[in-house]
């Protein structure tokens, strides 16, 4: 079917959250910020200085970042790591949506159902969209991480859930995403149409496995996507 063709049966717009609707490094960064914080109230350190080992150490790599900065300061504990962790988690983000998506989402609602799906859990999912002020745009959410394993991305069961939800079919949706390792297999493998959005995200530049792993479409930014919509 000829891509506009299809894009004219859209009624649902399911939107991806990290790095899709604002830039997940933010939120690293305001986690970050708040563990400095919470380093210098306990131990005196300056906070500066651990934010940027943090993140110096982020850019590195991603994965165990707490652990070897605690190490290089003689603090690594478990407890201690377990409560940064949980500061981390917890903590209400300074974060802000992508300026393109704040001109175009009313437009979208008034036109299509929104609903979202994320890996993330719920508690910490939603206080990232209260911050970004969008949680009321979205008619439904889903958080894989809250009902198992099975439903995580690349899956289809998030999907077919959605589109349950709304009584639509897999062709009369259009997936948002921006990880090719991820994203998009699911939707793809049902029907549902895809759309990249680049915006040089944290997992943006990810070579997907194989031609399923990718998008039907890529877009730079909301406007366009308004305007293949039309």
């Amino acid at each position: 079917m000829p891509m506009r063709k299809a894009l004219n049966k859209i009624k649902l717009l399911i939107f991806d959250l990290d790095d899709t609707l604002y830039p997940e490094i933010e939120y690293v960064k305001s986690g970050f910020s708040e563990i400095s914080n919470r380093i210098f109230n306990k131990y005196g350190i300056n906070k500066e200085q651990f934010y940027c080992d943090l993140f110096d150490e982020f850019k590195k790599k991603r994965k165990e970042v707490l652990n070897r900065v605690l190490k290089k300061y003689n603090l690594f504990s478990k407890e201690l790591l377990d409560e940064l962790i949980r500061i981390y988690r917890h903590h209400k983000p300074r974060i802000s949506p992508y300026k393109d998506l704040v001109e175009t989402i009313d437009a979208f609602r008034e036109k299509y159902h929104l609903g979202l799906i994320s890996d993330g859990d719920k508690y910490r999912q939603i206080l990232k969209l209260e911050s970004l002020g969008l949680l009321k745009y979205f008619e439904k959410c889903i958080f894989t991480n809250d009902i198992g394993l099975e439903y995580h991305k690349p899956s289809v069961k998030p999907f077919m859930d959605m589109l349950d939800h709304f009584k639509l079919a897999t062709f009369e949706a259009l997936y948002i995403g921006d990880n090719e390792g991820k994203d998009f297999y699911g939707p793809n493998q049902i029907g549902v149409f895809t759309v990249k959005i680049v915006k040089n995200g944290l997992y943006n530049r990810i070579k997907p496995k194989n031609r399923f792993y990718r998008p039907k479409l890529e877009i730079k930014s909301f406007h366009e996507l308004v305007k293949y919509l039309k």
